[in-house]
């Protein structure tokens, strides 16, 4: 008797949670999207000006050339691009609504619906100039590799190698290896404005970095030469001490070591800080005003530490690069092959980041080492060159993946992904419990999935 209350109960739950998603999908018209749509653009479109401003300002400071550049930023059409891309995206519940409405009379899968709706939501990505596009392609598939692999290959792995807790490490040692040898031998495989960011990282003049991938591929680079006749320093000879006159070049008058402890507090001094202390500003005004308000002593030292971490995580991994590119040259590594294994050291810095950090910090980084990775094998003539209809069509098969996810079950999603999907997609009634929780880890997220597998095979039995 209580069995059969109790399905009942949950019968009608159920057919009155379908009589609710029923009565959204009705409520969803044409006024209400285009008012959500025009909203979602707009402030798009003003966080693109303020990216585009703190940019601009990084790049020339604080002066008469950063205000004369100001008003570029305001009348550019990149802030209308990524308006218009983020009104595609906010009206697709409004375009699954009605792709449904065509399709039902087929009988065809829900799922086919959704389908068509990202497609069409994802099309306005071609207002983007082919650079851009690709950077975005590269960021979205990232994304969606990691959800398959949480979904699809965790759980299928023995269980020590699901409770293993540092796949973000690994990664990110592997990152900073492909990063750290197209870095220095093959710089046009990564874009203008990260190897830009590497330069000023290293504090190390570009023509070195140049010059050193030249001597240990046993020649001697014109940018060499040109950084030796500014410095009045003497032309690199080849011979015994060309090792010791790279290395002097960079450090005069000290040791590798040496040179190595006083360039971490300069670069958290002279990058680090200068770099992370603004945007820790920004983010916490932006973001944590009511915790600033409640508790300030403990919003501005969480800030403060958050700052002083980043920068000497920065600070770490820069270090152990040019450490490694140093050691290459005192042991006279012909062809570079002793760079990438030394670099995977600089990947262990990133234990100075918080636990919930780390993994987004190896997803940005996978984005530039994939990059590096297929250009610089492509340059070496191993990979075929990747036509730019290929990486549109990995932009749209991966934001639909996420969108799949994000419509069935977003605890497997990244916090940030989940977040800019909720702000674009809006919420959804299958993920409202989804955020009252912590996001998982990678072990939780493989318990789960695993579970959820367990529970589906015993229900089929």
């Amino acid at each position: 008797m209580v069995n059969t209350e109790k399905q009942n109960q949950n019968e009608r739950n159920g057919t009155n949670l379908e009589l609710n998603e029923a009565a959204h999908l009705r409520r969803i018209s044409t006024r209400r999207t285009l008012r959500i749509v025009i909203g979602k653009s707009i402030t798009t479109a003003l966080i693109r000006v303020g990216i585009g401003v703190l940019r601009l300002l990084s790049k020339r400071g604080l002066g008469r050339e950063f205000l004369r550049q100001l008003p570029n930023e305001f009348l550019s059409l990149n802030p209308l691009k990524w308006a218009t891309i983020a009104g595609g995206f906010s009206s697709f519940h409004f375009c699954l609504q009605t792709v449904s409405r065509i399709i039902n009379p087929l009988r065809i899968s829900h799922r086919i619906a959704v389908l068509i709706s990202g497609i069409i939501c994802s099309l306005p990505v071609f207002l983007l100039d082919k650079e851009t596009r690709a950077e975005l392609s590269l960021y979205v598939l990232v994304r969606a590799v990691h959800v398959f692999c949480l979904r699809f290959i965790l759980p299928k792995l023995p269980e020590c190698l699901q409770r293993f807790e540092h796949y973000d490490v690994m990664l990110m040692c592997i990152n900073s290896s492909q990063i750290a040898y197209g870095f220095t031998f093959f710089p046009q495989s990564l874009p203008k404005s990260y190897q830009n960011f590497l330069t000023k990282a290293s504090l190390v003049d570009e023509r070195l970095v140049r010059g050193h991938a030249g001597f240990l591929c046993g020649h001697v680079t014109p940018d060499l030469i040109s950084f030796c006749q500014d410095r009045n320093a003497p032309f690199l000879i080849e011979g015994e001490n060309a090792s010791d006159m790279m290395c002097n070049y960079v450090h005069p008058g000290i040791t590798c070591n040496q040179w190595i402890l006083r360039f971490i507090p300069q670069n958290m001094l002279r990058l680090g800080i200068p770099l992370y202390g603004p945007l820790c500003v920004i983010t916490t005004l932006a973001t944590r005003r009511k915790h600033l308000m409640a508790r300030p002593m403990h919003t501005i030292t969480r800030g403060i530490t958050s700052v002083i971490t980043s920068s000497l995580f920065v600070a770490v991994y820069s270090a152990c690069i040019v450490r490694a590119e140093c050691f290459s040259m005192q042991r006279k590594s012909r062809g570079g092959h002793m760079i990438p294994l030394l670099c995977l050291s600089a990947g262990l810095s990133v234990f100075l980041e918080p636990k919930g950090r780390r993994m987004d910090l190896a997803l940005y980084c996978s984005v530039f080492a994939l990059r590096s990775f297929v250009l610089s094998q492509n340059r070496m003539g191993r990979l075929p060159y990747p036509r730019h209809w290929a990486v549109v069509l990995m932009y749209f098969v991966s934001i639909i993946f996420l969108i799949f996810q994000y419509e069935e079950d977003s605890a497997l999603l990244h916090p940030r992904v989940r977040y800019v999907l909720q702000l674009l997609l809006g919420k959804n009634s299958s993920n409202n419990n989804n955020h009252k929780h912590p996001p998982p880890t990678i072990t939780m997220a493989a318990k789960t999935t695993s579970n959820q597998y367990r529970e589906t095979s015993l229900s089929r039995q």
